[in-house]
């Protein structure tokens, strides 16, 4: 067993820690290893670290689409053709837990990125409803 790894008592898990990553491996579970990256809470602190998040994202699920948009140095949603509301600077009830993941007043987004960091869609969900996803469309912004 490697020092950087641990195996979970009267059990075949192990929990293996790479860099900022955690990796459980269920060998009985036949199931793929589970990947968990460690929580950096410092949120964005202009701009620019959101220009990653521009485009839209589709949900088959919800036959939704998010619109992220910059304009003015500020960030918006729109959902599907409503109103955009501004989720950077915050305002209202919204708060941004990390570079990643922001309470957008109704929900919680959580951005997922590629191996290179690429934005490849995100996950919603509140206190009834995770994990709802939604996929980068190819023709977005990135």
């Amino acid at each position: 067993m490697k020092a950087n790894s641990f195996v979970i008592e009267d059990s075949d898990i192990t929990l293996h820690f790479e860099d900022q990553t955690m990796i459980l491996r269920n060998p009985s579970a036949n199931t793929p290893n589970q990947f968990f990256e460690k929580y950096n809470p410092t949120p964005p602190k202009d701009i620019n670290d959101l220009i990653k998040y521009q485009g839209s994202y589709y949900s088959e699920e919800l036959e939704t689409t998010y619109k992220f948009m910059i304009d003015d140095g500020k960030l918006f949603l729109r959902i599907n053709n409503n109103t955009q509301r501004q989720i950077y600077p915050p305002i209202d009830n919204v708060v941004w837990n990390s570079m990643k993941m922001v309470w957008i007043g109704f929900a919680e987004i959580k951005f997922l990125v590629d191996s290179s960091e690429e934005v490849i869609g995100f996950s919603i969900g509140d206190s009834r409803v995770r994990g709802v996803s939604f996929k980068k469309m190819r023709d977005s912004k990135s």
